[in-house]
């Protein structure tokens, strides 16, 4: 089941980079047509204007209106349909915007979620900073989420909806043999880098469930580890999703993200919608069979 699960992800995300690649061509393609085009147009005033090769001024100008047609329709077109996705070079945007800007729903997949708890104000940052939040006691722990961006947008917004609030976390497991590889893949060893920063994810959304938890019944809060092959990152804020793939020897947040907008129920969006729902039933099923 879970290298079914896996190849499913495998499948899904060829298929939007397919997708993304193909249309990020095409606009190359025409872009370039569309400055042959003006410039083959721009020449042909010179002729026009000294009197020369005026029989060839029309077939220029012709082949140039011909050269960006395809330009201008493809942005027409682009503007009309309110095209489904984007790229962008990196993880676009960080957590807390997007969790003051949510409505209802916000899922998070991932390796180790490290956003969760790297997104903070303190001076103290990478291993010093996962070290200091895995040996806090939960005095201190609390001293140190008062810094941290994540902690405060989610808390800040549960105290202040009125509507019904999901917070959805998938995570993998600190002792899967997945996560030894992917460490093996971003650091060229086992340096238990990733280890360490998943326990700080699990420790982290421990306080902020415990910190919500009283502010009542209409907020959901939960998490979960899976164990098979990562090949995703994913961030679903209601209608809006990003997708980040895991590539060899590059963390997720410095490869190419691909956003989808679930506005229209595009087939890309529904279908990593019901990939991570998938995913979180099997696991939410799993953890219920255990209790």
């Amino acid at each position: 089941m879970e290298k079914i699960q896996s190849d499913n992800l495998t499948k899904i995300i060829k298929k939007g980079m397919r997708y993304l690649v193909k249309a990020r061509n095409e606009r190359r393609a025409a872009w370039i047509l569309f400055c042959l085009g003006t410039f083959i147009i721009i020449l042909s005033v010179l002729p026009r204007f000294f009197g020369l090769l005026i029989a060839y001024v029309s077939l220029f100008e012709n082949i140039g209106a011909a050269l960006i047609i395809p330009f201008l329709v493809l942005k027409v077109t682009e503007w009309v349909s309110k095209k489904e996705a984007k790229i962008h070079e990196e993880k676009p945007e960080e957590l807390p915007p997007l969790i003051k800007d949510m409505e209802s729903e916000f899922l998070r997949m991932g390796i180790s979620l490290s956003d969760i708890w790297a997104c903070e104000t303190s001076s103290i940052t990478g291993e010093d900073f996962r070290k200091s939040i895995l040996k806090a006691d939960p005095k201190r722990l609390g001293e140190i989420l008062k810094n941290n961006k994540v902690y405060t947008a989610i808390t800040e917004k549960a105290r202040e909806s009125k509507t019904r609030l999901s917070f959805k976390f998938l995570f993998l497991d600190p002792d899967s043999e997945f996560l030894t590889q992917r460490e093996i893949n971003e650091d060229g060893k086992k340096s238990g880098r990733l280890k360490e920063e998943v326990e700080c994810t699990q420790k982290v959304l421990k306080a902020i469930e415990e910190a919500i938890s009283v502010l009542g019944s209409s907020i959901e809060f939960k998490y979960h580890t899976y164990n098979f092959l990562p090949t995703i990152s994913l961030i679903c804020v209601d209608k809006r999703m990003f997708i980040g793939p895991y590539l060899y020897g590059k963390q997720g947040y410095k490869t190419p993200w691909i956003e989808f907008s679930g506005e229209e129920e595009s087939e890309a969006y529904l279908e990593y919608k019901n990939a991570f729902e998938d995913i979180w039933n099997k696991v939410e099923a799993q953890n219920d069979s255990k209790k």
